[in-house]
């Protein structure tokens, strides 16, 4: 799962490479996060809704 700049969670799932198996039913996808990338675009979302927000109540 990722997170882009304004913060909204999405999967990203590519077609893979066919020395991997099949997914079956039932079958679980494992994650590879960049803890640190996620913690610094989570922190930037972050501003920018708090910056929003500002700006809504300002008006």
């Amino acid at each position: 799962m990722s997170t882009d700049i304004i913060g909204t969670k999405h999967i990203d799932i590519s077609p893979g490479d066919a020395g991997f198996p099949e997914l079956r039913d039932g079958d679980c996808i494992s994650s590879q996060e960049n803890s640190d990338m996620m913690s610094t675009l989570t922190n930037i979302a972050d501003k920018i809704n708090k910056a929003l927000d500002n700006e809504k109540t300002a008006t």
